[in-house]
This record gives structure tokens, C-alpha cells and sequence, in this order.
């Protein structure tokens, strides 16, 4: 079963943040944290152990994360299997399940009341990308600048 988290950012590239940046870099292993998901799962970092992940950091209200997330639900389409966690920062269940539902989408999301866990890959900026592999490793990273495409995102998340 897939997994859906979206990590969501207070903004775009204009993060009030004075040095945006990553904090989680290929080679790295993915932070440790646990999120409860829209459906009631709680989903950590030890879950994702076993396979290739990708945890998505996004916020609704930024155009460049508006604009990439229909590419990660072609990338849940096109592997179902895959866990891909969605979580979001500073954004409500109730404003994040209307959004889904206006937008057709299917990944499952964690909304998140705050920026703790969002904290723990970034100072700031979405959308962000990351990849790991069954040991937790990131083997992709990617910011908004650009972001990844559906193709990027396939050859990264092939087994």
C-alpha cells in the first residue's frame, strides 16, 4: 500500500528564512520523525526501511508545490506500491482534505499543525523532494528549483 506525506512550508521560494537550504543531502540518511496520516496510520521513518521512499515537502498554498503535486500523484499512479509520504506544515486537516478533493488527488497526506517535522529537512522552501532507498539513504534531492519531473522522478524511484 502507498504511502502519502506531504510536508508543508509556511512558502515558496520566499521562505522568511534568511539562509534557505536543505538539511537532508543525498547520501544522508532520512531524518527520524512520525506523523499520523489523513486515514489514522502513524507512519515513521523506520517504516519506509525495505524499499525506496519518497517524502514530499509541499505547502497549498505555494504555486510551485500547486504546480508539482499532480506530477507525484502521476508518480503514485504510475507506482502504486511505493511509499510516498506527503506531510504538511502549518496547514489543517480540514483545509488540506478540501484541497485534495478539489484537485483529484489520491496520495495520502499527514497535515501537520506546525513546522516540527518540516524542520528536521529544511530551513525553508517547497516544495522539497527526497529519496531514500531501503537502508534510508537519500539518493535523490531535489528543491523548487526546478523541480523534479515525472520522468526525474521514475528513473530515481526505479528498482
Amino acid at each position: 500500500m502507498s504511502l502519502g506525506i506531504a510536508l508543508l512550508s509556511g512558502g515558496c521560494v520566499n521562505d522568511d528564512e534568511p539562509d534557505i537550504r536543505s538539511l537532508v543531502a543525498v547520501g544522508d540518511r532520512l531524518p527520524q520523525f512520525e506523523v499520523v496520516m489523513n486515514d489514522g496510520r502513524t507512519v515513521a521513518t523506520a517504516d519506509l526501511a525495505g524499499s525506496k521512499a519518497v517524502v514530499v515537502l509541499f505547502t497549498t498554498s505555494c504555486s510551485d508545490c500547486r504546480n508539482y503535486l499532480p506530477v507525484v500523484e502521476s508518480l503514485h499512479r504510475e507506482r502504486p506500491a511505493l511509499p510516498i509520504i506527503c506531510i504538511a506544515r502549518s496547514e489543517d486537516a480540514s483545509a488540506l482534505k478540501a484541497y485534495w478533493k478539489a484537485n483529484g488527488l489520491t496520495l495520502d497526506y499527514s497535515p501537520q499543525t506546525d513546522a516540527a517535522v518540516y524542520s528536521l529537512f529544511a530551513t525553508g522552501g517547497v516544495p522539497r523532494t527526497y529519496v531514500s532507498d531501503a537502508s534510508l539513504t537519500v539518493i535523490a534531492e531535489w528543491d523548487d528549483s526546478p523541480v523534479p519531473t515525472i520522468g526525474q522522478l521514475l528513473d530515481a524511484t526505479a528498482e
